[in-house]
């Protein structure tokens, strides 16, 4: 007998964290994992706190040079950011 209803292991876990609504916290800790690759070591250590709400993304950064730095590459870090998400997740970054 065959079976019709025959799906890749991926794909399902895929539609269950989607049907749970949980992909937006496994978004939040892939990029949180991968910040220092996205961002480099230095702003890294300076950054405080990082999370998704809204498809917004808050950094909290300790310096305010480091800070003002970032609204100049703000779009790039969008791309960037949504390119490790795989998806259009965050539509905005509002530095902090």
């Amino acid at each position: 007998m065959k079976k019709s209803n025959i799906q890749p292991l991926g794909e399902v876990l895929k539609n269950y964290v989607k049907t749970l609504k949980y992909a937006g916290k496994l978004n939040e800790v892939k990029l949180i994992n991968k910040w220092e690759d996205i961002i480099g070591k230095t702003i890294a250590r300076n950054t405080t706190k990082i999370y998704i709400k809204d498809h917004i993304l808050h950094i909290y950064i300790r310096s305010s040079i480091i800070r003002n730095e970032l609204m100049y590459i703000k779009t790039a870090l969008l791309g960037k950011v949504n390119e490790v998400l795989e998806n259009e997740h965050v539509r905005e970054i509002v530095l902090h």
